[in-house]
């Protein structure tokens, strides 16, 4: 990345514990085009202490979290509105993954199921 985009995008955002990374990525595509690469530069890494599998039901929250706040955001705010649903759906996937990895399958159900309703054909890919 370039460090002008970082400095106009603002960094990342310590407010945000788990998904300060995903702000600050869709701070800097507003700002540069996003260019992809075939290469492999990072991997996660699963573990049972790492926070995927410790504090998975607070991805769900912060992800929701996250959604409002760049629906306050006006440069984000038409494209929420746009496609609502779909992004919405996938807040609730995204939210049923980590409750699947924090062991968690009845909240995790639950998730998917909202996600179903707000956008069966995204959903039910899971």
């Amino acid at each position: 990345m370039r460090r002008s985009v970082l400095e106009e995008a603002g960094y990342l955002d310590p407010a945000y514990q788990l998904l300060m990374d995903n702000l600050l990525w869709m701070c800097m595509a507003q700002k540069a085009p996003i260019i992809y690469t075939p290469q492999t530069w990072a991997a996660a890494r699963y573990h049972d202490q790492a926070k995927n599998r410790t504090r998975g039901a607070a991805y769900g929250q912060e992800a929701r979290r996250l959604i409002a706040d760049l629906q306050s955001r006006p440069e984000f705010s038409g494209l929420i509105q746009a496609d609502e649903k779909h992004i919405l759906s996938g807040v609730e996937r995204f939210d049923g993954f980590y409750l699947t990895e924090a062991g968690q399958p009845r909240q995790a159900l639950r998730s998917y199921g909202r996600a179903f309703r707000l956008y069966p054909k995204m959903a039910a890919q899971d």
